[in-house]
Order: C-alpha cells, then structure tokens, then sequence
C-alpha cells in the first residue's frame, strides 16, 4: 500500500527543541512518507546528515505552503507552532491539517492577535497536537473545540544521546545550559548565579550552549562580572551532549516552556536539570519539587549540595525521565492522530 506522505511545516531555519522533536518523528514513523519544509538556512545542513528529505521554501507563507502540497501531492499537513499553523491553515489545503504547540506562551491565556487568530483558525485543524496538558488548561483557546486536543508529551531517543556523548572529549563543567539565549530562557539568571557561586567556588566553570537575541547582552554581562574565565558561551553546537556528559548540573530557568527536550537528554546522561517548573516541567517534576527552584538563592543553596557531592538529585533522574524515552509509545500516539 502507498505510504501517506505528510509534510511537517516549520518557522524556524534553525535547529532547536520543535525542529528535533520532528526530526524525532521523522526518523522514526517510517510508515509514512514525510517531509521537512521550512525557510531555506542553515538547518539544511543538519538535515541532510540524518537523512531527511528537505523541501526549503524562500519564505513560510500559506502560497508557498499550497504550491509544496500540490507539486509533491501531500495527504496531511503536520504544522509546528502558531506561525506555521496560521499559514497551513490558510494555505487552501483540502486534506487533513495537524497543528502542534511546542510551548505555552505567556500570551496563550489571553485575547490577543495571536489567541484570537489562532481561535478563529481551529476549525481548519482536524487535531491540536500539545506537549502538556498545562497548554490546554491555560490557554483560552482550548475550550473551543476541547475533542481535538492530544496530549502527547515529547520522547528523546536515548541510544542516540548516549552514543553522540562519547563522540569527543570536552572541558569539565560544573554548570551548563542549553537551549535559545532569549528573554523566555532568562539567561541572564545562570549568570547570576554563576557570580553568586563563585564566592564559593572560585574557580567554577558554566557552560552556555545555544544562540539567541539576548547573546550581546549575556557577553556584556559576563564582562561586567568579571566572570570571563568561569563563564564560556559556545553558541550553537551541533553535538551538545559531551558538552552535558561533563557537566554536574543543568540550569533551565525559563518563564515558560512546553517540554524542553534538553531536559530530558540531560538526565539520560544524569545531569539532573534544576529548573523554574513552569508549565511541562511541573508535571515532570511533580514527584521531585527539590528540583524546582523559585529565585536565585534557591538556586544557589540547590545547586551547592550537588557541587558538594549530593548524587540523591542524579539517582532520581532515570525514573523520572522513563515516559520520556519511550519512543515505542510516542510513535504509536503520533502515529494515531495520523489515521
């Protein structure tokens, strides 16, 4: 029987935690015929090394949406986050459209040109796909058509983080953090943290992985604190993992999130992920509040056992990470919504 080709539409050229979670999706739901489209940029190259079909657009709009659809006969249309939602929806598609939320932004819980876009947009989308259930419980959109929503929390390929961990040899870390250097990911607070920790720990090193608008800000910040030698900033790094594998601890303090997947690979590799809980994080953490920290003095103090050799935070981390890495059942889940 032909396989269903299913076209994933995404924002974004670059490669962060929405693009690895379709990667995820397509290296692993290999009944269906899928594609990845998105502006052309430098994900291409990244694509391209785990071998999967790229169909680069000039920019994401909903003509371009409907001329990749109809030249490469496309039965479903997997669209990530509001951008890509709002231009697969009004792209003139016939077919099936799944729209998935990879974060619960501070907006979703009031009316405003995104909200009220989106709430006009969802009878276009035959399921809302959503990384936890505080997405549906807080935005205002949800309650429109409450049937189409899925809950499907995201799953990290744990053979494959392990494998790349060995790859090279790194720095040793006591601190690290990976993800985007923007304003939701305040990373501006792992640099106070750092300054603050220092006084105990001359000599601590912090590793900042990732890019972002906030990056000039970070750097100037870092020089103010006289904090050069303890703080490196290695932007974007197509291997993060040896970079985590030789850290203790890592910092997510973000304002909002979906599920981060770095906080699952962190903890395959177990480096406990000490977090804000917001959002996805809270019902991961749900049965683990000691690794939920509120201000940076709660940072601190928790991050002070660890570096004082406290291994109770890194035992934990493979039981509560164990729904996040079968893949078996995600599949199956994404694989439902599909039929």
């Amino acid at each position: 029987m032909k396989k269903k080709k299913i076209l994933h539409v995404l924002p974004s050229n670059s490669f962060s935690g929405a693009e690895n979670v379709v990667c995820t999706i397509i290296k692993n739901a290999t009944e269906y015929d899928m594609y990845y489209c998105c502006p052309r940029g430098e994900i291409e190259e990244i694509l391209k090394e785990k071998g999967i079909k790229y169909i680069p657009i000039d920019k994401l709009t909903p003509k371009n949406i409907k001329k990749v659809c109809k030249s490469e006969k496309i039965d479903i249309l997997h669209a990530h986050d509001l951008k890509a939602s709002f231009c697969c929806a009004l792209s003139g598609f016939k077919g099936k459209i799944i729209s998935q939320l990879h974060t619960n932004w501070d907006f979703n819980s009031s009316w405003n040109i995104y909200t009220i876009t989106y709430y006009i947009l969802m009878k276009k989308f035959y399921k809302i796909i959503v990384v936890s259930k505080e997405i549906v419980e807080t935005s205002i959109f949800s309650k429109k058509y409450p049937h189409k929503f899925n809950v499907i929390t995201n799953v990290v390929d744990k053979d494959e983080v392990i494998k790349k961990s060995k790859q090279f040899k790194t720095d040793k870390y006591d601190i690290i953090y990976v993800g985007r250097i923007s304003k939701v990911k305040q990373p501006h607070i792992i640099i106070e943290i750092t300054k603050q920790l220092k006084k105990n720990f001359p000599n601590i090193r912090t590793c900042i992985i990732g890019c972002g608008e906030l990056e000039d800000e970070c750097k100037s910040l870092i020089e103010k604190y006289d904090l050069k030698k303890n703080i490196d900033m290695l932007g974007f790094k197509k291997n993060p993992f040896p970079y985590i594998n030789n850290s203790k601890v890592a910092l997510l303090p973000s304002k909002h999130e979906g599920l981060p997947m770095s906080v699952i690979e962190c903890m395959i590799l177990d480096v406990p992920v000490i977090n804000s809980g917001v959002d996805g994080l809270s019902t991961l953490f749900k049965n683990n509040k000691e690794f939920i920290c509120n201000n940076i003095e709660d940072y601190c103090a928790t991050i002070l056992k660890i570096l004082n050799g406290d291994t109770s935070y890194e035992k934990k981390c493979k039981n509560i990470i164990k729904d996040a890495i079968n893949m078996k059942d995600y599949i199956a889940k994404i694989s439902d919504v599909y039929k």
